[in-house]
This record gives C-alpha cells, structure tokens and sequence, in this order.
C-alpha cells in the first residue's frame, strides 16, 4: 500500500496516460479547439490531479492545462499526508489512506512530469510531512518501511524551488520511539534540500508535559539543522530541550533573519540570542515567563530587530525592563504584544517615545492599558499603518482617536467591543474614511475606504 514512486509510477493518476515516451505523441486529440479545452479545465470541476493528468495527454493539452495548475494555491505547498488537528478517531483509518493514496497519485504525475522533461515541478515550493507517519499507529515502535520510502522518493524528485519543510511530530503515544529510523531519513532526504532556507518542527501533541523527555524524537533534529545551516533564514522550534549538539547546530546557523520559539525553556533561548547578531525577527511563545535577564539579552544583542513577538500567560516584565529593551530595538516596525498584565500606560508610552518607525502594533488582552496619560503631543508613529487593541476592556475612545488623528498612515483598526457604544468616536472613524468591516469575538475590524469615500459599514 505505501508504495514508493517507482513501485507506483505504472498507476500514477486517476487516468491512465497517452504516452510512453520523453515526447507527446501526435494525437487527434491534440486539434480540439481551445475554448474546448478550457471548458474541459474548468477549475470548478477538475481537480488537481486531473489538470496534471490532462497537462501530460500530449504538447497542446499541456499548453492549455499546465498554465491551469496556477489556479490550484495548494499546489506549491505539498502536504504528505494529512491534517492530524482535523482528525477524529473514526475519521483517521478510512480517511487517512485515502489522504496518502492522494498524495501518492500527485506525487506519481509529478515525476511523470519530469520524466518528460516538464517543469511542473518547478512550481512547488514548501513539503509538509508528519513524522509520524512512518510509524504504525497501534505501536510506535513498529516501523512502516515502505511509508518512509515513499517519503524519500517524494523528494528525490528533486524541486528546484523548494524553499521550506515543514515537519510535524503529532498524536505519539507513550513507549519506546525508533530514533535511529527517524535520524536515518532526515539524512536521506537531505540531499534533496540544497535550496531549502526555511524549517519548521512543530510538535502538536497538546497532551505532551516534558520537552525533555529522551525518547522524543525533537531531541534527534540537530543534525538535520546542521546540515541546512548554512541556507537557512527562517527557523520555527517548538518543544525543544536545547542541548549542546542542537546549540551548536542552531550556533551555525548564520544567516538566520527570523526565528520564533514556541513553548521552550526562557534559559534556552537566552543561551541562543547571542549567536544571531543580524536578526530581523523574532517571535516568543514561551512556556514558562520570560525572564527579565532574556528580555534585556535581546535588548543588548538584537539592535538590529524590526519585529518582535511575545505571546504568552499573563507575563510580568517590569516597565523599566521595556524601556531599556525598546530604547536599544528602536529600529522596530512590528510588535506584537499579547497577553501581558505589565503592558499599561507607562509601557505604552515607552513605545510610543522610542518605536517612532512602528508600522503594525498589536496589544492584545492588555487590560490595564488606557491610553489616557499618553497625550496626543507624543504620539509619533507617522509609519503607523496598523493598530490592534483586541481584548483591551479599559482602553479609553480618546486614544484611538489621538492615533487616528496622528497617524497619517494608518489604514487598518482592532478595536474592543466595549468601544462601539461610543458614537463620538464611530463619527470620528467615518469622517476619517473608515469602514466597519467585520465584526468577530468580541472585536471591531474598522479598514480605512481607498478612495477616502465615507461609509458606516456594517
């Protein structure tokens, strides 16, 4: 059943092909009118399999359909196999076979493609995969040779514009996990990541207590990391335990521009800042607060960061913490505040003081934030483009209107439910050109009208 693509290449899709050879073969086919062919390759009715099918039928077919295959926004992010968060005990068994007999078939047509000398290929840019997979899912200890296979064949294709893997370690039971196997595929597929400068590993076990615990297989990832080092960019961590192997890897890692850490030790990630002088964003979703010596780490190594991300549990950092980490950050363009207890008045005129550049500010859940002692004279955020404010019950009408009246840019609002009783302010927003767009769990979407032509909205 987990055939590789070589095994399978014989049924590559729900059609058989017309052709055995490098070049399309002359076909009667081929002289259909075009408007025939379009009307074949609606994309309202084909799927993507049967575009690719009929892009291989013969050279005009593949004229018409191989430019159809733009249509499909999937189609440059292969998923092998499936979406474990929309899974449910009844759906996994029937489901998840067909999800791989799906991803099987797609596969076989694009190996076909560049057995043809097509570039089909060309058009995929991220791969997905659930290491798990591999593993059978009565025992984990119990290896899928031919599901690992077929992994592999899966890049040997070889795409050229491959830029980002995604690997996900999901719904892994208790019991002694197969380490070397999954060591052992990382270092077979990569060869086949020359071009990739953007990693993710992600764990997606909610029921998970200790990142530490040896026998996950996060702790087996360095060398993988280590041997994308030198292209990587882009780096997502979650659930990791750093150790001195992963350090080093991450160490090598020089080019890195935007790297987020989620649910990981505060110590491990001040022991990583360090090494990444020239980052340009960095995103937090610690589990645990951060603590005080990280904030000022970043403050003192990162001067070059122009977004910051830091989600979490009602967090504690003192103003003076902020005031000395966005007094050094002060190139910042986006930042991103969620859940913190300590972001009130006198942080928020701290930012306002220091991130005279910011583009995009989030305050979410600040509810001690107000905005009343921060008058209109401070307000320099001329970049301001957007201003979110979600889940701020106590933020007063008056500062919305100070940022709106001062920030000539701005074209996109989150406000607190608590404030559409304020009709001052709604009467504000619309002589500016702003627009109710949406209303969504207990937030206002206001968008400002291109055109500056006035409107209620909903």
């Amino acid at each position: 059943m987990y055939a590789s693509l070589d095994q399978s290449r014989n049924n590559p899709s729900p059609a058989p092909l017309m052709h055995t050879d490098h070049d399309f073969p002359a076909s009667p086919i081929s002289s259909l009118a075009g408007e025939i062919l379009l009307e074949i390759g609606r994309v309202e009715v084909l799927e993507i399999l049967d575009v690719l099918s009929c892009s291989l039928v013969c050279r005009r077919w593949n004229e018409v359909f191989g430019t159809l295959t733009k249509q499909f926004p999937n189609f440059s992010h292969l998923k092998l196999v499936g979406d474990y968060e929309e899974f449910t005990e009844d759906w996994i068994e029937e489901d998840w076979h067909a999800a791989h007999e799906y991803a099987r078939r797609l596969m076989g047509l694009l190996a076909e493609s560049k057995r043809m000398g097509l570039n089909h290929r060309n058009k995929v840019q991220s791969i997905q995969l659930n290491l798990r997979d591999m593993f059978d899912w009565l025992s984990t200890s119990v290896h899928l040779p031919e599901m690992e296979d077929f992994f592999v064949s899966v890049f040997s294709i070889g795409f050229p514009n491959l830029k980002s893997i995604h690997l996900e370690y999901t719904l892994i039971p208790s019991g002694e996990l197969p380490l070397d196997r999954i060591r052992l595929f990382l270092a077979r597929i990569l060869p086949f990541c020359n071009t990739v400068d953007e990693l993710m590993v992600i764990d997606r076990d909610e029921d998970l207590e200790d990142a530490s615990d040896l026998q996950n297989p996060r702790h087996f990832i360095k060398e993988f990391v280590q041997g994308l080092s030198r292209n990587l960019t882009v780096l997502i961590l979650s659930c990791h335990k750093l150790d001195s192997g992963l350090e080093e890897a991450l160490k090598n890692c020089r080019n890195l521009s935007d790297i987020t850490f989620e649910e990981m030790n505060s110590d491990d990630v001040t022991r990583c800042i360090q090494h990444w002088p020239n980052l340009r964003s960095l995103g937090m979703r610690l589990s645990e607060q951060p603590s005080d010596e990280l904030l000022l780490k970043i403050g003192a190594n990162l001067p070059n960061l122009c977004e910051l991300h830091i989600h979490g549990s009602k967090l504690h950092p003192g103003p003076k913490v902020f005031v000395e980490l966005l007094g050094r950050c002060n190139r910042l363009r986006e930042l991103i505040l969620t859940d913190m207890d300590s972001v009130d008045d006198t942080v928020l005129g701290v930012i306002a003081g220091t991130c005279r550049n910011l583009k995009n500010l989030w305050l979410s859940n600040s509810e001690r934030l107000t905005g009343l002692n921060l008058p209109s004279v401070s307000i320099h955020w001329q970049k301001m483009e957007r201003l979110y404010l979600d889940g701020c019950s106590n933020v007063e009408a008056s500062f919305v209107g100070n940022v709106v009246a001062n920030s000539l840019n701005i074209s996109e609002l989150k406000l607190p439910r608590h404030l559409e009783q304020n009709g001052e302010l709604r009467q504000m927003l619309v002589r500016s050109s702003f627009r109710c767009t949406k209303k969504q769990f207990g937030s206002e979407y206001w968008e400002k009208v291109v055109g500056g032509e006035n409107g209620q909205g909903i």
